[in-house]
């Protein structure tokens, strides 16, 4: 029996297949309704009663809802932005499941950015199930922008596996995004007192008190300081040098130095007499206190946000119950602040005492002007600082 020949794809972006030592072109473009049916005319026409071949990639994924599964299959659990994915594509799939790949263009990117802009409702249940209250909220404008983007980037993602065509990516590109006034603004992040972290640190257990204090004295980010290993530490000088394998600018091909100074050393030590490879603060040493279960190996940056909120609600008597908000917690006189106010409040703390330089050599930022500030003379600097104050 003959072999089928493949269905393939020529550099002018044509359906071809090679047989009896020639090739043979299809009109339409590769993989086009009328491309595919020339096809499979020819097979009919040379090959007798053949099973047809395989569907492709893009044959089996057909439907937007295809292309979120294939998406978030493929996205890694411990991607930083897998949870933003998943909301974006949540709202994606309920609004244009069914909707085939190729009718999603700008109109209906459109409708769904009106849809994360519309005021929705948030249920909270408890363990059985009953919602025992809820609350209306509004996504902000940048919030809405970046879920946006998100969307675009999975249509980036299917044309890379052939499952999008490039033209309907552009057409997608050509959404502008929500200016200003068109949707409610975040306020801007604020420093927190170390009064008010001071107040909380003796209501949260051990492992979240020694993570809180480490991110205030260094500024790293909140999922640095999650995942943070005793193999990541340099310890043979001093101030020590922890460098994260994984954060925010790696793949800009950046490292990232963070040094630990004398009182970041002393609460640092007796988390690193862990096995070399094992993070140093786990979720289980501080959930089993509260909930009880099974946990990942390490933090994630929302979890750890949660948890410290947890601990705040239990400061009164009777606790806070959820939902939690700055509103709730100011009423009961209770500090409200974020593991991003820490990093916030050290570059503030930082730029004060030594200038904005010292400030982006401390907090690793990736812009331009930082580029050029990664130098041996900023790194000398921000040692210098942690050894003196961290």
């Amino acid at each position: 029996m003959a072999k089928i020949p493949k269905y393939r794809r020529h550099s002018r972006n044509l359906g071809f297949v090679a047989w009896n030592g020639k090739r043979h072109y299809f009109s339409g473009k590769f993989d086009s309704p009328e491309s595919r049916q020339e096809y499979f005319d020819f097979l009919a026409a040379n090959c007798g009663d053949r099973p047809e071949p395989t569907p492709t990639k893009s044959e089996k994924c057909r439907t937007i809802n295809d292309l979120a599964k294939a998406f978030l299959e493929s996205c890694p659990r411990d991607n930083s932005e897998f949870a933003n994915y998943r909301v974006a594509l949540l709202q994606l799939v309920d609004s244009f499941g069914s909707c085939k790949i190729n009718e999603f263009g700008p109109l209906k990117l459109r409708e769904l950015q009106e849809k994360f802009k519309s005021p929705r409702v948030r249920q909270y249940q408890n363990k059985a199930g009953k919602v025992t209250s809820t609350r209306k909220y509004q996504m902000t404008r940048k919030s809405v922008n970046h879920l946006i983007g998100n969307v675009r980037r999975v249509f980036r993602w299917g044309v890379s596996r052939e499952l999008v065509e490039a033209n309907q990516l552009t057409a997608l590109a050509a959404v502008p995004g929500l200016k200003r006034g068109e949707g409610p603004e975040r306020p801007r992040r604020q420093p927190v007192d170390w009064a008010d972290v001071e107040r909380v640190l003796t209501a949260l257990s051990p492992v979240l008190a020694a993570m809180v204090q480490i991110q205030w004295l260094t500024g790293c980010r909140p999922q640095d300081v999650c995942r943070i290993r005793p193999m990541d530490v340099d310890q043979s000088s001093e101030p020590w040098k922890w460098q994260p394998p994984e954060h925010k600018n790696s793949h800009r091909n950046q490292e990232r130095v963070i040094f630990l100074g004398p009182q970041a050393r002393t609460i640092l030590s007796p988390w690193l007499s862990r096995k070399f490879d094992r993070y140093c603060f786990e979720p289980a040493e501080s959930a089993r206190f509260q909930h009880g279960g099974n946990y990942r190996p390490h933090f994630g940056a929302i979890g750890y946000s949660q948890s410290i909120l947890y601990a705040i609600s239990k400061i009164p008597d009777p606790p806070i119950g959820k939902p939690y908000s700055r509103d709730r917690f100011l009423a009961a006189g209770l500090p409200y602040w974020t593991p991003h106010q820490l990093r916030h409040s050290r570059g503030h703390s930082v730029r004060t005492a030594h200038g904005i330089e010292a400030a982006q050599a401390v907090l690793g930022h990736a812009t331009l002007s930082a580029t050029e500030i990664y130098s041996k003379k900023a790194l000398e600097l921000a040692a210098k600082i942690a050894e003196s104050e961290g």
